[in-house]
């Protein structure tokens, strides 16, 4: 009898250490993946005035990340650019953004968190819906992708 109660004790300590392992690793990548949104939230209301102040060409390739550069040619972008400067106008106000999608990725040994971020926007001539996709390769974060939908740009 004194045997099965140290098994089952054993097997009690056991599942108790598991679970509390569970528990902190559950815990960790909570925590890196709030980490990661807020730090994408940042740079999205970063880059948000810098692109939509004049539109300009320059300004998005800069911020932008190899796969933008790649997938979204020259001619289609100054289109999409002109459209906004056209339509939107210049940038005023945003408020704050929030995160709604985060993946994670690991290819080749390189890691990359790629996170959806939403806001609304001022612009002169209307508000808008603004999403971007933004990118983090070590500590460094790109635009991957960006979306407004606004009233004016119907007009």
């Amino acid at each position: 009898m004194k045997v099965v109660w140290i098994v089952l004790g054993v097997l009690a300590f056991l599942g108790l250490a598991c679970c509390g392992g569970m528990f902190f690793l559950g815990k960790g990548l909570f925590q890196s993946v709030a980490d990661a949104n807020d730090q994408a939230d940042k740079y999205s209301a970063q880059i948000l005035p810098q692109i939509a102040k004049s539109w300009d060409y320059d300004v998005v390739q800069g911020v932008a990340s190899p796969e933008f550069k790649e997938q979204v040619k020259e001619d289609n972008l100054r289109t999409l650019l002109a459209l906004y400067k056209e339509k939107l106008g210049a940038f005023k106000s945003v408020g704050e953004f929030t995160a709604s999608n985060t993946q994670a990725k690991t290819s080749n040994g390189n890691s990359l968190v790629i996170v959806t971020t939403n806001a609304t926007a001022q612009f002169e001539k209307g508000a808008g819906a603004v999403k971007f996709e933004v990118v983090k390769r070590g500590e460094d974060w790109k635009l991957l992708a960006i979306e407004i939908e606004s009233e004016a740009l119907r007009k």
